[in-house]
């Protein structure tokens, strides 16, 4: 016999349904850099959320590995983050991140862990990394990812990712960042289908003691395999952030991006060891996305 909708079976059903299509929803909006749907490449920690993703020639906290590990080298002794979202209120996107940066041998080491989506969908990340800083203006560093993905009534399958950066500082008052996520082109599924391979290049610049500007442009190296010099099937993705500390135990931020625009705001207070951050991001179809960390200084 063939069940219809209106079945009791089928009624209890419809809040799994509707979760799952507001899940795919959701993913397919909110990850626009590339059509593939698992890892995309998302802003870890309020500090990059609130900044709008420009982050590349700024990331020297315990997150900054995630984005570039390089920035690692810049980090000043050991620091522990802790973040949590909610990507526009759906309990299937929730988000938890756990980032340990320790410094040894002249080396800045470090262990990340990161957990998206419910019951329907699931990724887990876990990664170390490594950054070294060489003289006074130059550090490079890697991070190897482990990646689990998991989908209700599909299975699950794993694989494997290796990130590269590099941040220098030109001048007195200037950071520059340049960072490649999957560059062994890691790939997952019965079908190898490819996750992201993500290009980032971003400036920063300090105009002042307690202020610091920064810009970021993102590409797909899909396109460059494909046709190095045709049309990009993903554009190119440019972010813009800006950081003011009116006191040292105060940061105010606003961040701005393209495809999808979104704009972003952010403020952080430190009390003794600890800083507490919090981000606000936009979405012009979805709502609003807030970003929660915990981390020491």
């Amino acid at each position: 016999m063939r069940r219809h909708l209106s079945s009791p079976k089928s009624i209890k059903r419809l809040p799994i349904a509707i979760s799952f299509t507001a899940v795919w929803f959701a993913a397919g909006f909110c990850l626009p850099l590339s059509g593939r749907a698992a890892f995309e490449h998302v802003e870890v920690g309020a500090r990059p959320a609130a900044l709008g993703g420009a982050y590349c020639a700024l990331s020297d906290d315990a997150h900054g590995p995630l984005h570039n590990p390089a920035g690692a080298g810049w980090a000043k002794g050991r620091a522990i983050a802790l973040s949590a979202s909610r990507p526009f209120g759906v309990s299937e996107l929730d988000t938890g991140e756990l980032s340990i940066l320790q410094p040894a041998l002249g080396w800045v080491f470090g262990l990340h862990a990161r957990h998206f989506g419910g019951g329907l969908y699931r990724e887990i990340t876990v990664g170390v990394s490594a950054a070294h800083r060489f003289a006074d203006r130059l550090s490079a560093g890697w991070c190897l990812r482990g990646r689990q993905l998991a989908i209700c009534g599909y299975g699950s399958d794993e694989s494997w990712s290796l990130d590269l950066g590099v941040t220098a500082l030109p001048g007195a008052r200037w950071r520059w960042g340049m960072a490649v996520h999957n560059i062994n082109n890691g790939r997952l599924g019965r079908d190898r289908q490819g996750m992201p391979q993500v290009l980032m290049v971003g400036l920063a610049c300090r105009p002042e003691e307690r202020v610091w500007l920064s810009g970021e442009l993102l590409g797909d190296l899909t396109d460059l395999s494909v046709a190095p010099f045709g049309p990009l099937e993903y554009p190119l993705e440019w972010r813009l952030g800006c950081e003011a500390c009116p006191w040292k135990t105060a940061a105010l931020r606003l961040g701005l991006q393209n495809h999808p625009l979104r704009i972003s705001a952010g403020l952080e207070l430190a009390a003794g060891p600890l800083r507490l951050g919090y981000a606000w991001r936009s979405h012009s179809l979805l709502g609003s996305t807030h970003h929660i960390t915990l981390m020491t200084k």
